[in-house]
């Protein structure tokens, strides 16, 4: 079954370290086949491992979480299909009433236009 939950490697670390109960109690209502990483968050939480040697319990608290998600491959028609259909501006109404426009790229936190922040 293709995952239809992808964690990016903050949220699998919380449900790793069970940190964050609130994180931990949604994922435990949803099926380990509809949860996914990508690869590049599997290199980044084994990343983390290598660079705490001593920490023998979360290295094998994150090769049991590897065990148990599906690992999806990240290349250039990847990052082409998330663009497809999040690289779009939006606009979100404020509380005030007022209409935002939101050009940021997905997951930068920063503007695509140049001296917009």
């Amino acid at each position: 079954m293709l995952a239809r939950f992808l964690l990016d490697t903050n949220m699998a670390s919380y449900v790793i370290k069970g940190n964050i109960p609130r994180v931990r109690e949604r994922l435990l209502r949803v099926p380990m086949a509809e949860v996914g990483i990508s690869v590049v968050t599997k290199a980044e939480l084994r990343f983390g491992v290598v660079r705490k040697p001593e920490a023998v319990r979360l290295k094998t608290a994150v090769e049991e979480f590897l065990l148990r998600v599906e690992v999806l491959p990240w290349d250039s028609e990847s990052a082409q299909a998330l663009c497809s259909g999040s690289c779009r501006p939006r606009t979100y109404r404020r509380a005030d009433g007022q209409s935002r426009h939101d050009d940021r790229r997905p997951g930068s936190g920063r503007s695509s236009r140049a001296g917009h922040t």
